[in-house]
């Protein structure tokens, strides 16, 4: 349990559980920090008008990490912080993780940027592993609509406003359609 939802995770993304899915659910951006003993990939998300990061460590035997974070302006502080950790978005599209004692790294961003997005076309992402197109494509978290069974996983993707078909053995699309389509066949 996390910010009061429960998440689980398929392949590279978090799907929201509970009572709310209604909320927006948004991926505002993703690091690679390179800072010695703290190397890692730094998620930051939004649901709804709460944020927080999922900081996966890439050298070490640490835990994922999930930290509640409060938005003040440009920073995203660390609640519960007792070395008054925050974030910062900097105009480069990096991430500056600041604490009490001023910047100590800048993490840089492994999204691809928005101005430089592929024009995105349905018809082309069939056949398409659903995770690759997300990353070329979507800032979105994808929703799990009704209709998800052992087999096939029914995906929403409100920035792209498109749901796909997608078979869970290889991730890939088996179709896709506009709009929001629970139970497609």
């Amino acid at each position: 349990m996390f910010l009061g939802f429960s998440f689980s995770v398929y392949g590279n993304n978090i799907e929201k559980k509970g009572s709310d899915k209604s909320q927006d659910q948004i991926i505002l951006g993703k690091w690679e920090c390179t800072f010695s003993g703290y190397e890692s990939i730094i998620s930051l998300y939004q649901i709804g008008n709460k944020f927080f990061t999922i900081i996966d460590f890439t050298k070490n035997n640490s835990r994922t990490k999930k930290e509640t974070l409060q938005k003040k302006g440009k920073k995203y502080f660390v609640v519960n912080s007792t070395a008054n950790e925050y974030y910062i978005i900097n105009n480069d599209g990096n991430l500056e993780l600041w604490d009490k004692e001023g910047l100590f790294t800048t993490a840089k961003s492994i999204m691809p940027d928005k101005k430089s997005k592929p024009k995105f076309d349905i018809n082309k992402s069939i056949g398409q592993n659903v995770f690759t197109v997300r990353g070329n494509y979507s800032k979105s978290l994808p929703e799990t609509l009704d209709g998800t069974d052992n087999n096939y996983w029914i995906v929403y993707f409100k920035d792209l406003n498109v749901t796909f078909k997608v078979e869970k053995k290889t991730d890939r699309i088996i179709k896709g359609r506009e709009g929001k389509v629970p139970k497609m066949n």
